[in-house]
């Protein structure tokens, strides 16, 4: 559970797991047979299998054509493993609040200004003339 009453905390796999269990445990295969098969070194398939470089799209391909892993399955998996990931990092980023309400009320008198209707003044905001 995350704290919050009656929600439960779903972790994603890194998507190298899922291969992991697929082609190593399930089909049989080493890393040189699964490499060899995609066209990529030994080293480029046992980093991803053990998390240390991401699922990329040219990989997920590659899987696809050879084992018949949907790239539309493989790539969610990523991405999902990415957003907890970089959620986890929520502390560390830095970003403005934007606030789409005087933004929103910006917008709306300079286009009352456009068709020539009167706008109410906003306090930090002055109409163009």
């Amino acid at each position: 559970m995350d704290g919050k009453k009656g929600k439960a905390s779903l972790i994603p796999c890194h998507p190298g797991l899922f291969i992991t269990t697929e082609l190593i445990q399930e089909a049989g295969l080493d890393i040189p047979e699964i490499a060899e098969m995609l066209g990529v070194t030994a080293s480029a398939v046992a980093d991803l299998v053990d998390g240390k470089t991401r699922l990329t799209p040219e990989m997920a391909l590659r899987l696809e054509k050879a084992f018949d892993l949907k790239m539309e399955l493989l790539l969610p998996i990523q991405a999902w493993y990415d957003a907890v990931q970089m959620r986890a990092r929520w502390d560390e980023v830095e970003a403005p609040v934007f606030d789409w309400e005087q933004h929103l009320a910006k917008a709306d008198a300079a286009a009352k200004g456009k068709r020539g209707e009167k706008v109410a003044p906003q306090a930090g905001f002055e109409p163009a003339t």
